[in-house]
Protein backbone atom coordinates (compact mmCIF):
# COMPACT_ATOMS: atom_id res chain seq x y z
CA UNK A 1 0.00 0.00 0.00
CA UNK A 2 0.98 3.54 -1.10
CA UNK A 3 0.64 6.10 1.95
CA UNK A 4 1.86 9.73 1.34
CA UNK A 5 2.81 11.76 4.48
CA UNK A 6 1.72 15.54 4.39
CA UNK A 7 4.59 17.54 5.92
CA UNK A 8 2.65 20.49 7.38
CA UNK A 9 4.35 23.90 8.30
CA UNK A 10 4.98 24.30 11.90
CA UNK A 11 2.10 26.42 12.76
CA UNK A 12 -0.31 25.04 10.52
CA UNK A 13 -1.91 21.81 11.66
CA UNK A 14 -4.67 19.23 10.19
CA UNK A 15 -8.13 21.04 10.69
CA UNK A 16 -6.53 24.38 10.93
CA UNK A 17 -6.81 27.26 8.80
CA UNK A 18 -4.58 29.79 7.44
CA UNK A 19 -5.27 32.68 4.78
CA UNK A 20 -4.47 31.53 1.07
CA UNK A 21 -3.35 27.87 1.42
CA UNK A 22 -6.67 25.95 3.06
CA UNK A 23 -8.26 25.50 -0.21
CA UNK A 24 -4.69 23.68 -1.69
CA UNK A 25 -4.27 22.06 1.83
CA UNK A 26 -7.45 20.62 1.48
CA UNK A 27 -6.76 20.03 -1.81
CA UNK A 28 -3.88 18.04 -1.19
CA UNK A 29 -5.42 16.11 1.68
CA UNK A 30 -8.62 15.29 -0.41
CA UNK A 31 -5.98 14.08 -2.59
CA UNK A 32 -4.08 11.62 -1.05
CA UNK A 33 -7.70 10.33 0.77
CA UNK A 34 -8.65 9.44 -2.83
CA UNK A 35 -5.06 8.30 -3.88
CA UNK A 36 -5.57 5.56 -0.61
CA UNK A 37 -9.05 4.61 -1.05
CA UNK A 38 -8.05 4.25 -4.68
CA UNK A 39 -5.09 2.11 -3.66
CA UNK A 40 -7.01 0.36 -1.40
CA UNK A 41 -9.44 -0.79 -3.46
CA UNK A 42 -7.48 -2.16 -5.85
CA UNK A 43 -5.48 -4.21 -3.68
CA UNK A 44 -9.36 -5.36 -2.57
CA UNK A 45 -10.51 -5.89 -5.89
CA UNK A 46 -7.16 -7.73 -6.60
CA UNK A 47 -7.40 -10.28 -3.30
CA UNK A 48 -11.21 -10.87 -4.27
CA UNK A 49 -9.90 -12.37 -7.83
CA UNK A 50 -6.94 -14.09 -6.16
CA UNK A 51 -9.15 -15.85 -3.40
CA UNK A 52 -12.12 -16.39 -6.69
CA UNK A 53 -8.85 -18.28 -8.69
CA UNK A 54 -6.83 -19.88 -5.28
CA UNK A 55 -10.82 -21.72 -4.85
CA UNK A 56 -11.91 -22.33 -8.46
CA UNK A 57 -7.73 -23.95 -8.35
CA UNK A 58 -8.75 -25.90 -5.29
CA UNK A 59 -12.28 -27.29 -7.00
CA UNK A 60 -10.30 -27.99 -10.32
CA UNK A 61 -7.98 -30.08 -8.22
CA UNK A 62 -9.91 -31.66 -6.51
CA UNK A 63 -12.10 -32.96 -9.32
CA UNK A 64 -9.02 -33.82 -11.38
CA UNK A 65 -9.03 -37.65 -9.06
CA UNK A 66 -11.23 -40.41 -10.49
CA UNK A 67 -11.43 -41.55 -7.08
CA UNK A 68 -13.06 -37.89 -5.73
CA UNK A 69 -15.33 -37.63 -8.78
CA UNK A 70 -16.83 -41.02 -7.88
CA UNK A 71 -16.71 -40.32 -4.46
CA UNK A 72 -19.34 -36.40 -5.29
CA UNK A 73 -21.07 -38.86 -7.76
CA UNK A 74 -21.90 -41.28 -4.72
CA UNK A 75 -23.30 -38.04 -2.37
CA UNK A 76 -25.37 -36.86 -5.14
CA UNK A 77 -27.79 -39.64 -4.42
CA UNK A 78 -27.86 -38.69 -0.92
CA UNK A 79 -25.44 -38.62 2.76
CA UNK A 80 -22.75 -41.28 2.87
CA UNK A 81 -20.58 -42.13 5.96
CA UNK A 82 -16.87 -42.63 5.12
CA UNK A 83 -17.45 -46.27 5.11
CA UNK A 84 -20.08 -46.15 3.09
CA UNK A 85 -17.74 -44.25 0.48
CA UNK A 86 -15.14 -46.43 1.11
CA UNK A 87 -16.51 -49.72 0.05
CA UNK A 88 -16.67 -49.19 -4.06
CA UNK A 89 -12.92 -48.58 -3.45
CA UNK A 90 -9.91 -51.15 -3.39
CA UNK A 91 -8.18 -48.28 -1.24
CA UNK A 92 -7.36 -47.91 2.55
CA UNK A 93 -9.69 -46.14 4.99
CA UNK A 94 -6.51 -43.68 5.54
CA UNK A 95 -6.40 -42.82 1.57
CA UNK A 96 -10.62 -42.68 1.73
CA UNK A 97 -10.24 -39.73 4.44
CA UNK A 98 -7.83 -38.15 2.46
CA UNK A 99 -9.50 -37.84 -0.80
CA UNK A 100 -12.57 -36.65 1.74
CA UNK A 101 -10.73 -33.92 2.98
CA UNK A 102 -8.92 -33.06 -0.27
CA UNK A 103 -12.85 -32.22 -1.40
CA UNK A 104 -13.77 -30.66 1.89
CA UNK A 105 -10.99 -28.32 1.76
CA UNK A 106 -12.25 -27.15 -1.88
CA UNK A 107 -15.63 -26.97 -0.34
CA UNK A 108 -17.03 -29.46 -2.16
CA UNK A 109 -18.22 -31.30 0.72
CA UNK A 110 -19.42 -30.97 4.26
CA UNK A 111 -18.87 -33.29 7.47
CA UNK A 112 -20.31 -33.22 10.41
CA UNK A 113 -19.62 -35.67 13.59
CA UNK A 114 -22.68 -38.03 14.44
CA UNK A 115 -21.04 -40.41 17.44
CA UNK A 116 -18.24 -41.79 16.45
CA UNK A 117 -19.91 -41.82 12.35
CA UNK A 118 -19.17 -38.63 9.84
CA UNK A 119 -21.38 -38.51 7.39
CA UNK A 120 -20.52 -36.24 4.30
CA UNK A 121 -22.65 -34.67 2.23
CA UNK A 122 -22.64 -31.91 -0.99
CA UNK A 123 -22.37 -28.17 -0.48
CA UNK A 124 -25.05 -26.60 -1.82
CA UNK A 125 -23.57 -23.94 -4.82
CA UNK A 126 -19.80 -25.82 -4.06
CA UNK A 127 -19.52 -25.62 -8.42
CA UNK A 128 -21.23 -22.21 -8.70
CA UNK A 129 -17.93 -20.44 -9.01
CA UNK A 130 -17.09 -23.01 -11.62
CA UNK A 131 -20.30 -22.38 -13.12
CA UNK A 132 -19.45 -19.21 -14.15
CA UNK A 133 -15.94 -19.62 -15.82
CA UNK A 134 -17.45 -22.62 -17.79
CA UNK A 135 -20.24 -19.79 -18.72
CA UNK A 136 -17.53 -17.06 -19.82
CA UNK A 137 -15.77 -19.63 -21.28
CA UNK A 138 -18.97 -20.98 -23.37
CA UNK A 139 -19.87 -17.49 -23.97
CA UNK A 140 -16.62 -16.60 -25.54
CA UNK A 141 -16.58 -19.90 -27.88
CA UNK A 142 -20.11 -19.17 -29.51
CA UNK A 143 -18.96 -15.70 -30.21
CA UNK A 144 -16.09 -17.28 -32.29
CA UNK A 145 -18.34 -19.54 -33.83
CA UNK A 146 -20.52 -16.86 -34.75
CA UNK A 147 -17.44 -15.33 -36.10
CA UNK A 148 -16.11 -18.47 -37.95
CA UNK A 149 -19.71 -18.81 -39.78
CA UNK A 150 -20.12 -15.41 -40.92
CA UNK A 151 -16.50 -15.84 -42.39
CA UNK A 152 -17.30 -19.04 -44.40
CA UNK A 153 -20.66 -17.69 -45.21
CA UNK A 154 -18.81 -14.21 -46.62
CA UNK A 155 -16.07 -16.71 -48.47
CA UNK A 156 -19.18 -19.51 -50.00
CA UNK A 157 -20.98 -15.97 -51.45
CA UNK A 158 -17.88 -14.78 -52.91
CA UNK A 159 -17.33 -18.06 -54.14
CA UNK A 160 -21.06 -18.23 -55.64
CA UNK A 161 -20.53 -15.09 -57.61
CA UNK A 162 -17.49 -15.67 -59.12
CA UNK A 163 -18.82 -19.17 -60.53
Amino acid sequence: MRVTLLAFPWPMRPGTRTLGQSSRVVRVALAVSQNITWTLYKRRAMQWRMQVQRSLDAVLAALSDPTRRAILARLAQGEATVNELREPFSISQPAISRHIRVLAEAGLIAQRVEGTKRPCRLVEGSLSELDEYLEMLRKALHHNYRRLDRLLAKQQARKDRQT
